[in-house]
């Protein structure tokens, strides 16, 4: 094994060990971030706080970190004996807390050896995987899938008796003629719980962050008098050639994230390292643009005449949410 990468064989039991000692601790996390507080932190303005518009309330206000993004037991699976088990919450606040010294070497313009390049990919993917956007958007294929699987088992009026009289214990009192006409209409929908969902997104987590780990990686600077924007999704695909379908594992696609107001991170292609790039003003422009439409919750920065300039510039206000995922 590469000396630089020997590191990676203690991560997982790292990983366990830290999300032991925090489960030991009696105070357990009831509002949990989607999009940690300290990473809001770095968008702060010289006062300490930032400027936030909220699409669900239409309203461009002052915030500190802490208070927008969370939801309450966002990530709180359901444990043995009616406990509550939050094992996943603790798992995020471990990335965080490995990641947070390497993010801060990286703003600083220090060297960063493979170790803490690693942790930032891994902070990186988390985030991607733990946006309530993504979340809500597995619950709705989840649901969707369940829709088609009734329709294909119910496929007819005749398929339909036949199931009927099979699953006699467990369907009662309806007809075969109501349960067809009801499976096929579209007057209901199938919501899954959110920890149903949580398993699938960690099972994608580390392909994610590998993808980014293997990726060259940019670290792009924000000339004097401009800044960085983020939201509820703080990374987000972008066609680095003509316009086209996007995703993580297609080619000429850049992942982005922006780390604070004044760095941003993109990943594209394959490379080793992070290297540093001044970003001219187009591109910051360009990417604050897709930070902005990607947001279904709140756009966050600096400024709040760059938030404004966002929010119209993107249809915000206007903007309603819709999956991630379409069934085809």
């Amino acid at each position: 094994m590469d000396p630089r990468h020997a590191f990676f064989s203690r991560v997982e039991e790292t990983i366990q060990q830290l999300v032991e000692r925090k489960d030991r601790n009696p105070q357990k996390p009831v509002k949990q971030h989607f999009v940690p507080t300290s990473y809001q932190a770095r968008f702060r303005g010289d006062d300490g706080l930032f400027w936030a518009y909220l699409l669900r309330t239409n309203r461009i206000h002052k915030s500190d970190p802490g208070r927008v993004g969370y939801l309450e037991n966002l990530y709180t699976l359901p444990g043995a004996h009616g406990n509550l088990d939050y094992k996943v919450e603790h798992f995020f606040g471990v990335v965080e807390d490995k990641s947070a010294p390497a993010i801060e070497k990286l703003l600083r313009g220090e060297d960063i050896k493979e170790e803490e390049r690693f942790w930032i990919c891994f902070f990186w993917g988390a985030a991607f995987c733990r946006s309530h956007d993504l979340i809500r958007s597995y619950r709705a294929l989840a649901g969707d899938l369940k829709i088609r699987e009734l329709r294909r088992k119910y496929s007819s009026l005749e398929e339909t008796r036949r199931w009927l009289e099979a699953e006699l214990i467990e369907i009662q009192d309806v007809s075969a003629e109501e349960l067809f006409e009801r499976v096929h209409s579209d007057d209901y929908d199938i919501v899954y719980e959110t920890h149903s969902v949580l398993p699938a997104l960690l099972r994608l987590m580390p392909r994610i962050c590998q993808i980014l780990w293997d990726s060259r990686i940019t670290a792009l600077r924000a000339p004097e008098g401009k800044s960085f924007v983020t939201g509820d999704n703080p990374v987000v695909l972008m066609s680095l050639d003509k316009p086209g379908p996007t995703g993580f594992g297609k080619p000429h696609t850049a992942k982005v994230m922006p780390l604070s107001c004044e760095v941003c991170l993109v990943a594209d292609g394959l490379g080793e390292g992070i290297r540093r790039r001044p970003a001219d003003r187009d591109m910051v422009r360009r990417i604050n643009l897709k930070i902005a439409s990607d947001a279904q919750e709140f756009i966050l920065g600096r400024s709040r005449a760059l938030i404004s300039s966002l929010v119209e510039a993107t249809g915000a206000r206007t903007r309603a949410w819709t999956s991630s995922f379409k069934v085809s």
